[in-house]
């Protein structure tokens, strides 16, 4: 599949023009998802995927044929995104300040899978996906990406330009808060129960 992508991508930069509509068509929706997860407005989202397809096609002799094309897209919509909130000062600090790294992590190093259900099912999957919206900025762009995109962490680090333990940590820390938040949603009484027991 990704070299299907590089295909596409080298047609288009030879002047092809179907291959570039289909690359837009393939991307369009993820970035505008990943984007809103920090702009948190559609018509801002909108307007900064325009920007980030301006900047691939500028800059579409820079790409490196060794890495991913979509590793590389996505790492551009970051940097057009961060961007636009620096100049507006609205840049996430949730996002780049991350908690304390040593917390020891009993799981595997690589992204932990959900129940088999959920993914299988577009109506469960489309309910955890709601619950990932809440979630921070750090938290809700790292699940995204990982579950939805199907980026590995270290991936996801280079498109985030951050350290992978950085982004390791972050992703046990939204793994277990979008557990609790699922969890609070399934059990609400329980919740009431050990507030009133703490009483």
């Amino acid at each position: 599949m990704a070299q299907d992508d590089e295909k596409l991508f080298f047609d288009s930069s030879s002047g092809k023009k179907e291959s570039l509509k289909q690359l837009v068509e393939k991307y369009t929706t993820p970035l505008y998802h990943f984007i809103f997860q920090f702009v948190h407005d559609r018509q801002t989202a909108e307007d900064i995927v325009q920007d980030v397809w301006i900047k691939i096609w500028k800059h579409r002799t820079s790409f490196d044929q060794h890495k991913s094309l979509k590793t590389w897209i996505f790492t551009i919509a970051k940097n057009t995104t961060f961007d636009f909130l620096k100049k507006r000062k609205m840049i996430p600090f949730s996002f780049l300040q991350d908690e304390d790294e040593s917390y020891i992590f009993e799981t595997s190093d690589e992204k932990t899978i959900f129940p088999l259900e959920m993914l299988e099912q577009e109506e469960l999957k489309k309910e955890m996906y709601a619950f990932i919206e809440h979630l921070p900025e750090s938290y809700g762009a790292i699940l995204f990406l990982a579950y939805r995109d199907d980026f590995s962490l270290k991936e996801i680090a280079e498109i985030l330009d951050e350290p992978y333990n950085t982004i390791k940590s972050r992703h046990q820390r939204a793994i277990k808060k979008l557990k609790e938040a699922i969890l609070l949603k399934m059990h609400p009484k329980g919740r009431e129960d050990r507030i009133k027991s703490k009483v």
